[in-house]
Parts: structure tokens; sequence; C-alpha cells
């Protein structure tokens, strides 16, 4: 008989624990999702500045002021938007 008992104990305790165990989980999904778009918004930004910073560097180096300032700014916006896109399908995927 102890040994029912024990199995019985055993099993609300695991039951608890996966119970437990769940309602963690569904919190620290809700709260990652605002980090999720934090995170989209750090890709789009890093590849605008990435791009801002290599064409004011070769306008410098060449003297061409605005030329490949705004060629490297659009390049690096196109480079943010698919960094984002990526990062976004990447997570859709695994949600």
């Amino acid at each position: 008989m102890t040994k029912h008992t024990d199995i019985d104990t055993l099993s609300k305790q695991i039951s608890a624990f996966k119970d437990k165990h769940q309602e963690n989980a569904s919190s620290q999904e809700a709260q990652s999702n605002p980090l999720k778009g934090f995170q989209i918004c750090v890709e789009f930004l890093c590849g605008i500045f990435i791009g801002l910073a290599i064409g004011l560097f070769i306008d410098k180096l060449f003297a061409t002021k605005p030329v490949f300032f705004v060629i490297f700014t659009v390049f690096g916006a196109f480079a943010g938007v698919l960094n984002a896109y990526r990062y976004a399908t990447k997570e859709s995927k695994e949600a």
C-alpha cells in the first residue's frame, strides 16, 4: 500500500511541476514579444547607421561631400529592411 501512495504523491508533484512550468513559459513568451519588436528596430537602424558611416568615410576620403553619403545611406536602409525582414520571418517560423 505504501507503494501506491508514493506513486500518487509523485504523480501529484509531477503534475504540479508541469502546471508551474507551463505558466512560466507562457509568461516568458508574453514578455519577449516587446523584445522582438525592439530587435527588429535595432536591426533596421544598424543598417542605416552603418551605411551612413561608410558613406561619410568615403566622402571624406575622396572629398565628394553628399554623393556617397546619400548612396550608402540608401544601401544601409535597404540592408536594414532586409535584416529586419529576415529576423521577423525567422521568428514567425519558430513560433
